[in-house]
């Protein structure tokens, strides 16, 4: 099994050749007050113009609740956050 085929990221974070034009090296998800915070980084990004944030009840189905503006190109971290209220 190639682990770069179709894993969403809040399951897979590695070595991933020409995969995506990010470099992820943290990604995490915390519940605090009845909203979910998620929190990732990049260790470096190509030509990234955004990150899509998805949710999915069953790991399958999943709808498109929001946008974050990528840096674009980097080579030093980059932090980035989004905030479920939903």
């Amino acid at each position: 099994v190639n682990n770069c085929d179709r894993i969403p990221v809040y399951a897979y974070i590695g070595d991933c050749p020409d995969a995506l034009p990010v470099t992820l090296i943290n990604f995490t998800g915390k519940l605090q007050d009845g909203i979910v915070r998620l929190n990732w980084e990049t260790a470096s990004e190509k030509e990234a113009s955004h990150f899509e944030i998805e949710r999915s009840r069953d790991g399958e189905s999943f709808i498109k609740i929001g946008k974050v503006e990528a840096t674009g190109n980097s080579t030093i971290i980059q932090g980035y956050y989004f905030d479920d209220k939903e």
